[in-house]
């Protein structure tokens, strides 16, 4: 299998684009999951848990957790 990071920004992959997917993962193979919420983004990466109202914020933690997906 391999792990294909995602950039994610407002001028690439934007995070709006992918709420909801359940196809995300660090490149170790924990699950990511990204929710909208009234105030902004949850991301949830294994038990790391992380809340914010700003799409840079949220592209950053997501790429510095190299964020994407696995082919096969």
């Amino acid at each position: 299998m391999t792990h294909y990071p995602i950039n994610f920004s407002p001028f690439a992959t934007n995070v709006l684009d992918v709420i909801e997917r359940n196809d995300l993962f660090t490149p170790n193979g924990t699950h990511v999951t990204i929710r909208r919420a009234s105030y902004g983004f949850v991301i949830d990466i294994g038990q790391k848990h992380y809340e914010t109202n700003d799409n840079l914020q949220a592209s950053y933690i997501l790429n510095i957790h190299e964020t994407g997906y696995i082919d096969g």
